[in-house]
């Protein structure tokens, strides 16, 4: 009886075996195929991460550049309307001396904030074109990783199709 006993625990013990040597291909190729479309999903994630930090800094970097647009299209108004003044005030020189000087000062302090906006509306600009850059970029990653794990999707599930069930 014991001799039987042990007779029956090395059926099994070989049919085990047998089992394990059988599918061991296949887990280690789904393992791959699992891990790999893991890594994907994370690289996707981040890269929607991302796009999504960029897209937030094109919305500011539009916001800002206008904002320093109005500001300069103001700015450009009234640094004309002062400079017109300016010019007039020029010809009247000998009737109004001090009218002149405080035109001056305002023509001046209103091309100061001229150029400030203008030095603004290039850096945003720059920012714009930038933000818009990475987003373009961040929409290729993206969709480039989508395919990615599509693509070892259906590896993994060919290859879990492909699994065979011994009959017992």
């Amino acid at each position: 009886m014991a001799s039987q006993r042990a007779l029956a625990f090395t059926a099994i013990g070989g049919i085990t075996a047998g089992i394990a040597a059988y599918y061991a291909p296949a887990a280690a190729e789904i393992y791959r195929a699992e891990s790999a479309v893991s890594a994907s999903e994370r690289q996707l994630q981040a890269a929607m991460e991302r796009a999504r930090v960029d897209e937030e800094e094109l919305e500011k970097a539009k916001g800002r550049w206008w904002r320093s647009k109005t500001s300069r299209e103001k700015n450009a108004s009234a640094y004309g309307e002062v400079s017109a003044r300016r010019t007039d005030a020029k010809a009247a020189l000998e009737k109004a001396r001090t009218l002149f000087a405080e035109v001056d000062r305002e023509c001046e302090k209103a091309r100061a904030e001229l150029d400030e906006s203008e030095r603004e509306t290039a850096a945003a600009k720059e920012a714009l074109a930038f933000a818009e850059q990475a987003a373009s970029a961040h929409a290729d990653i993206i969709r480039a990783a989508k395919v990615e794990v599509d693509r070892l999707t259906k590896q993994a599930e060919k290859a879990m199709s492909s699994l065979k069930f011994p009959q017992l």
